[in-house]
């Protein structure tokens, strides 16, 4: 009876371990499609709760001749990379200091540049801003069935940009907000598709930028020139109230104890 007692007891124990596994396994396939990229930086460990993700092209634009500098961190001096002036730099998040002064975390080498010193990259944000006016809060939808010798449905970064890409698409299309562009073609923004999202033209899928507009456009895609920044911005250590109180009460324990010590040798002397 005890045998069968304890082989009983050992199947149980298999079973649970086989169960917690597969559930794991289970849970850590269906996270795995929402795993957001996070840096593996010092700074941002400790600072996560102030830091907000950006993700947005940008170009190096700093006032200093040797170009834009990347920090270690919003609070230390120690340059880790520099990249000159013009060149395009992706921001993956953004953090405000104290002082009130925006860093970017530059993506591919995880260091930190200041915001004032970088320009903006016309890009779908900059779409929206520029045509905050004309973009409509409308429904449409595309049948895929009307993309005419089985066409590519091309997704653009906005209306109007010349990078444009094939995702794939075999399945119909919806749409809740629409633009008409000058040449009188009407957009649909797709929020969501495999992973991507992007501008269709709902009336010509599968035209390139060429075939749209052969002798050009000029409703979107231009940024003015940028200026250099005037504003100064580094670096600037913040003081760690712990650390200093804590090496406060050190210096006063040790100050204690020599003062003490002291004490105690100049009584025996005196016995």
């Amino acid at each position: 009876m005890r045998l069968l007692k304890s082989i009983k007891q050992k199947l149980a124990v298999t079973f649970s371990v086989l169960g917690s596994v597969a559930v794991l396994a289970f849970s850590g396939t269906a996270s795995y499609a929402d795993v957001i990229w996070e840096p593996e930086n010092s700074f941002y460990e400790s600072h996560k709760g102030s830091i907000v993700d950006y993700e947005r092209m940008f170009i190096a634009n700093s006032p200093d001749e040797e170009g834009l500098k990347v920090y270690k961190s919003p609070e230390t001096g120690s340059v880790i990379e520099t990249y000159d002036n013009g060149t395009e730099i992706y921001i993956a998040y953004k953090y405000t200091d104290k002082a009130g002064n925006e860093w970017g975390l530059v993506s591919n080498c995880e260091g930190w540049v200041p915001m004032d010193y970088l320009a903006t990259v016309y890009d779908e944000i900059a779409f929206r801003e520029e045509h905050a006016d004309e973009i409509r809060n409308e429904s449409a939808e595309l049948k895929i069935k009307t993309v005419k010798d089985g066409k590519a449905v091309y997704f653009y970064e906005y209306p109007g940009s010349e990078s444009f890409f094939d995702p794939g698409v075999d399945d119909d299309l919806y749409f809740n907000e629409l633009f008409t562009d000058e040449a009188g073609h009407t957009w649909g923004y797709v929020s969501y598709f495999r992973l991507s999202s992007g501008w269709v033209c709902i009336d010509n899928p599968g035209a390139t930028f060429e075939e749209l507009y052969p002798n050009g456009q000029s409703f979107s895609g231009k940024m003015p020139e940028p200026t250099k920044p005037t504003i100064i911005v580094e670096p600037k250590k913040e003081i760690n109230i712990g650390l200093v109180a804590g090496i406060c009460v050190g210096v006063i324990a040790m100050a204690t104890a020599v003062i003490l010590i002291v004490l105690l040798n100049k009584g025996k002397k005196k016995r």
